[in-house]
């Protein structure tokens, strides 16, 4: 069986002096609930200096069940873990900028089993869940605070719009699995959001 599957990664400029990259792997951790465990990295390079955070996505056990298929489909089965975290940490970033909260809330608690444990007066899934999603908000709002706080300071005037912009551009971003960088220097320096949203005409 192999430890590791493939690393996915997405990386977003915020600025010159800070950026940052959501990586995702899925580990086979026999002792995990399910054989395996897709976990995500926030590296937050700023000035030079780089953060790391981790979280833990989801438990999972299919790319272990795939090995009897051969090797090839249990790491292509270890890559669509990772690409749906990292899709996932997008969308929820996106989410926070748009001022999605409900889906925002409910999204996560779902995904982690906390209404789970809520409904089936289950202690113990309860508050594995709500130290599941803690973690994994702890990373979407640290990269939420880089971003929102650069287009406070980029656009104040139009601030809101350009935070719900720039999280729908997110959500476009995690869809592209060909695209790996997504840079918001230019968004941020547009003379205005209609000159983003309407194409220029000659």
């Amino acid at each position: 069986m192999f430890a590791k599957g493939p690393v996915v990664r997405k990386r977003i400029i915020v600025s010159n002096e800070v950026e940052f990259e959501v990586r995702a792997r899925w580990h086979f951790i026999p002792v995990t609930p399910g054989n395996g465990a897709t976990k995500v990295i926030l590296s937050v390079r700023r000035n030079g200096k780089v953060a790391e955070f981790r979280a833990i996505w989801a438990f999972s056990d299919a790319p272990f069940q795939k090995v009897r298929l051969g090797l090839r489909e249990a790491i292509e089965e270890a890559r669509n873990e990772a690409n749906w975290a990292v899709w996932e940490f997008c969308y929820f970033l996106s989410l926070a900028l748009q001022r999605k909260t409900l889906s925002l809330q409910d999204d996560m608690l779902l995904h982690f089993r906390v209404y789970r444990g809520m409904q089936s007066k289950d202690s113990w899934t309860l508050l594995d869940g709500l130290e599941l999603a803690g973690e994994w908000a702890k990373l979407v709002k640290i990269a939420y605070i880089y971003i929102y706080s650069e287009i406070a300071v980029q656009r104040p005037t139009d601030l809101n719009d350009f935070e719900k912009f720039i999280g729908e551009q997110i959500l476009h971003f995690a869809d592209d699995k060909e695209t790996e960088v997504f840079d918001l220097r230019p968004i941020l320096q547009a003379k205005s959001l209609a000159e983003l949203v309407v194409p220029q005409t000659l």
